[in-house]
């Protein structure tokens, strides 16, 4: 029987009560008055639970809201960092802007401006070409809301135009962070660091030559383990 109600429980002879309540597992004790309060409890409490279930209405929140949603949802990483497949020049992005045309347009630019892109270069040259060809996928628009940017690889002095181009197609607002594997060769970028300083560059990096902390992190089976610090370049944000 269902137990959608008429007007009021009241409503229903006492043997069809007594079967609802049975049906639901419920008290079958009281009044005829008692039974009906407690099926509209039932009714009520069940119909609460179907409307915390139903579709959430997520175009009806105010942009504001919205906009704090999509900028959220951009500085979740999955598992960490950035996964890229060059060879389908493919990126993570939040599932929530991949849902309509509409969430797109709203949220991409936003996943641009506050996602932290860590991208591994094993080979610098042939990596940074694909790099380009990802900055021409997005488009000019989307480069320039980038502000933050990792690139993890071995690169030397003679890369110094190569990273130009970075720089050129992002924001000056952008940090720019280059990261070497092994802190042994570390020199290379003190050495790219004096170059832009020759230079009188707008953007003198911040040299940091790593090595390990001088906190101990933790002790493993009675040994030190020590954090290492990759050496790193930093190209910092204008503003």
């Amino acid at each position: 029987m269902p137990w959608a109600h008429q007007s009021s429980y009241l409503d229903y002879k006492d043997a069809e009560l007594h079967d609802m309540l049975k049906q639901h597992y419920l008290p079958l004790s009281g009044t005829k008055a008692q039974k009906a309060s407690r099926m509209q409890a039932f009714f009520d409490a069940h119909k609460a639970v179907d409307h915390r279930t139903s579709p959430f209405r997520f175009l009806e929140l105010p942009p504001e809201i919205r906009n704090k949603i999509y900028t959220l949802a951009a500085t979740q990483c999955f598992y960490g960092k950035t996964k890229v497949d060059w060879d389908h020049g493919a990126i993570w992005q939040p599932g929530l802007i991949r849902c309509s045309k509409q969430l797109r347009d709203e949220g991409l630019l936003l996943f641009f401006r506050h996602h932290h892109f860590d991208f591994c270069l094993y080979f610098f040259p042939a990596c940074m070409t694909n790099l380009f060809a990802w900055f021409d996928t997005i488009g000019e628009t989307a480069c320039k809301e980038i502000r933050h940017l990792s690139l993890q690889g071995k690169l030397d002095t003679s890369d110094v135009p190569t990273m130009d181009r970075v720089h050129a197609r992002l924001s000056d607002k952008a940090t720019v962070v280059y990261t070497f594997f092994a802190f042994k060769e570390g020199t290379e970028l003190a050495k790219i660091r004096e170059i832009y300083q020759e230079m009188n560059a707008p953007k003198v990096p911040v040299y940091d030559a790593g090595n390990y902390d001088e906190v101990l992190a933790s002790y493993v089976g009675g040994v030190a383990q020590c954090r290492l610090r990759e050496p790193s370049l930093t190209f910092c944000s204008g503003s």
